[in-house]
């Protein structure tokens, strides 16, 4: 969850694009201003290293649950990295 951008419940910076709390067989999800996906809630329950059932708050099942895809790379202009800009397949010099 973490790696995906969302923060730990409680923790001291909570990420904008949610938070999670971990229990013993469950993972509760509250999606937060900046995710892209529902607003609702979820709790997935865990059974030896698998998803058992996805419910909402109110213990509804749910078909499916989408979560903030993995961030692969992230591109500033900040000073402080160094920039950069995409470029085209026929823009990549051949050796």
């Amino acid at each position: 969850m973490s790696s995906a951008g969302y923060s730990a419940d409680g923790a001291s910076q909570t990420s904008q694009l949610g938070t999670y709390k971990q229990g013993a067989q469950t993972i509760t999800v509250r999606p937060g201003p900046q995710s892209f996906h529902a607003p609702d809630r979820a709790v997935i329950r865990v059974s030896g290293g698998v998803v058992d059932s996805i419910t909402d708050e109110q213990g509804q099942p749910l078909a499916s649950y989408e979560l903030e895809p993995l961030l692969i790379t992230g591109l500033s202009d900040d000073t402080n990295r160094t920039k950069r800009r995409l470029l085209t397949y026929n823009e990549i010099r051949r050796t």
